[in-house]
């Protein structure tokens, strides 16, 4: 709909954009992932195409994996003792399903668009392990720690370990197109220092299989 006042390519900004914020909020708050989701969808239902969405979607064998998993869950209501932790679950596990589809349904224009949203999520890991060190070690801030559990601000610590080692699989993967390799490869190294100085188990396993 937005395309008539404003260009052809105004969802497919958007929808870059979006999904841009979305990465800024995985490390950092899920907050800011639930309003860039409920700005994605805005986008996705003012864009139309429905039809052309549905057939893209449902001839993409993973967004059919995805989709049986979330009907096993409502199949899984009939024996269900507590409907209201059941419905919850569902909600919590609604973003698996919601975000994937929004992709698949529409993906990003190009590589350039896809390298934003990647570099988005890069920057914003970054800065929140950077945040994490210089609290953790009092550089900034007076907070007290009973352990280094407490290191991440932003979250479960497992959680962030995982996403930081997320991170250097992607910046690996910019090492074939990035000409800015020396700075790729200090981020690599600071988020391998940080995954020991974390002492985060799942994220020393998750760098060793990675």
């Amino acid at each position: 709909m937005l395309n008539r006042f404003f260009g052809k390519n105004t969802h497919s900004h958007i929808l870059t954009f979006g999904l841009c914020v979305l990465a800024i909020g995985v490390p950092i708050n899920k907050i800011v992932m639930s309003l860039a989701m409920m700005f994605l969808a805005l986008n996705f239902l003012l864009e139309g195409e429905y039809k052309q969405k549905w057939q893209k979607s449902i001839s993409n064998k993973s967004f059919l994996l995805l989709a049986s998993f979330f009907i096993l869950h409502f199949v899984g209501l009939i024996w269900t003792n507590n409907m209201g932790y059941a419905w919850n679950d569902i909600r919590v596990k609604l973003p698996l399903l919601v975000i994937p589809l929004i992709i698949i349904a529409k993906p990003p224009a190009n590589s350039k668009h896809i390298n934003y949203i990647l570099i988005a999520f890069i920057a914003s890991t970054f800065f929140s392990s950077v945040i994490n060190v210089l609290f953790y070690e009092n550089m900034i801030g007076h907070l007290e720690y009973d352990g280094i559990r407490g290191l991440s601000l932003f979250g479960s610590h497992i959680r962030y370990a995982i996403i930081v080692t997320m991170s250097i699989g992607v910046l690996i993967s910019f090492l074939q197109q990035n000409k800015y390799r020396w700075l790729i490869f200090g981020l690599i190294l600071w988020f391998t220092f940080y995954t020991f100085y974390s002492q985060v188990l799942s994220g020393v396993i998750t760098l060793f299989a990675l």
